[in-house]
């Protein structure tokens, strides 16, 4: 028999204690980092623990940003719709390069139509700018959804809605479905569809992007913890809520917490049984700037957009037009 142990890394002559220091800091303000920092170096297994759970710890998040308005480090703004029966709930999200992010808009729609217009006609104003605006980036749309018609569900009707509207109007569009076991990633495209579940043909092939919603669940409220901590507030990576937010985003987040079941395994559960709709918005919102999304994360953008201004400031210099020598005929 072998017995072996597992000691914090700093206890370990060969590892500098810069190393797990650095980890440290760079663990607050990304769960993942943080979760193998405890893992790897503190040497204890990790747990989440969320610590909100009232409606004042939630809404210690917001800030000073006025709602439907997008604070001046934003760079992106990305949509999550969940899909309902009779409607929509959605949330707008404005992103900075570091991760920081703010909701600026959540609501009801009642129409596809109405969809649409937020997607592809709204454009939110830049606070303290007033000639610059944003519109939606990327959009994530979820397909999962119950029998709205005999002939029709409520996942068939989007899949039709999706291949009408993608490629339009400059927002990426994707629609998405929980997975159903843990994956390696947050995200993973699956392979083309050309029917529907009940056997509908679809006009093309459309590929669905699978999300892992416990790990997307715990990032988030990680995100929304930092927001509302005054020692946290100014890191990279916090999810902060326009000045508006008011408890009806508040009941439907905190409708869900993490329990463990009997076999040790910690997920998300629906205690109060009460709407948890914007919450899977709000990771749907999440999953537009992973690096795991089709076209790349929202790291990719910024370094285009720092890629633009520099060429913006430092235009080429013109080249000089080279005089036409006259030719010359010797015969």
């Amino acid at each position: 028999m072998k017995i072996g142990f597992h000691l914090p890394s700093w206890l370990s002559p060969f590892v500098s204690l810069s190393s797990p220091a650095a980890a440290f800091l760079r663990g607050r303000s990304d769960m993942n980092k943080f979760k193998d920092w405890h893992n790897k170096h503190l040497a204890e297994p990790w747990k989440l623990t969320i610590i909100s759970r009232n409606d004042e710890q939630i809404l210690a998040a917001r800030c000073e940003l006025v709602a439907q308005t997008v604070p001046q480090a934003a760079i992106a703004l990305t949509a999550g719709i969940d899909v309902q029966m009779h409607g929509f709930w959605f949330v707008i999200r404005a992103w900075s390069p570091d991760l920081t992010s703010w909701l600026i808009h959540y609501g009801f729609l009642a129409t596809w139509e109405d969809v649409e217009k937020l997607l592809y006609e709204s454009a939110y104003p830049v606070d303290g700018e007033p000639e610059r605006s944003l519109r939606i980036f990327r959009a994530c749309v979820d397909t999962g959804g119950t029998r709205k018609f005999d002939d029709m569900t409520m996942t068939e009707e989007t899949y039709f809605w999706l291949i009408k509207n993608r490629g339009r109007g400059g927002c990426a569009l994707w629609g998405t479905k929980g997975a159903s076991s843990a994956m390696p990633g947050m995200l993973s495209p699956g392979s083309g569809i050309v029917s529907t579940p009940s056997g509908k043909k679809l006009p093309e092939a459309l590929r669905i992007l699978s999300v892992d919603t416990e790990k997307a669940k715990d990032q988030y409220h990680y995100r929304l913890s930092l927001a509302a901590k005054d020692d946290t507030r100014g890191l990279p990576g916090c999810a902060f809520l326009h000045a508006a937010t008011g408890t009806d985003y508040v009941h439907q987040i905190l409708a869900e917490e993490k329990q463990q079941d009997e076999k040790g395994r910690e997920t998300w559960v629906n205690v109060h049984s009460r709407p948890n709709h914007l919450l899977d918005a709000e990771i749907l919102a999440a999953a537009c700037v992973e690096m795991e999304f089709p076209g790349g994360g929202l790291r990719l953008l910024a370094e285009h957009l720092r890629k633009q201004r520099e060429a913006a400031m430092n235009p080429p210099a013109p080249k000089e037009k080279k005089e036409k020598k006259e030719s010359r005929r010797w015969w």
